[in-house]
């Protein structure tokens, strides 16, 4: 079994299948540039200020849409920062 040691953790994946899928799974997915710490921070922020924007779109009744907006906004970056931590704790796995 391929084990994969992170600052968290040891990481191992239960068959070969499953290690294939997840790395088809992060084959070609880009953190647009959010790998460094920095990135990890900054997407942190993004993702605290969204969800407030959101309590407060929620609490002036906004529609569906605008809603809608900030959710894929919201969706987008927690998927971006799950990235970028994937990619410092388990640089270039990926691609490997």
């Amino acid at each position: 079994m391929d084990e994969f040691l992170a600052r968290c953790g040891c990481f191992g994946a239960f068959s070969t299948c499953d290690l294939q899928a997840f790395r088809a799974t992060l084959e070609g997915v880009h953190t647009n540039g959010h790998d460094g710490a920095g990135g990890v921070d900054e997407l942190s922020e993004r993702i605290a200020a969204l969800a407030a924007q959101r309590q407060e779109l929620r609490e002036a009744n906004a529609s569906g849409e605008v809603l809608e907006e900030n959710r894929r906004q919201l969706s987008e970056s927690q998927w971006a920062l799950s990235q970028a931590l994937i990619e410092r704790h388990l640089p270039g796995f990926a691609s490997s």
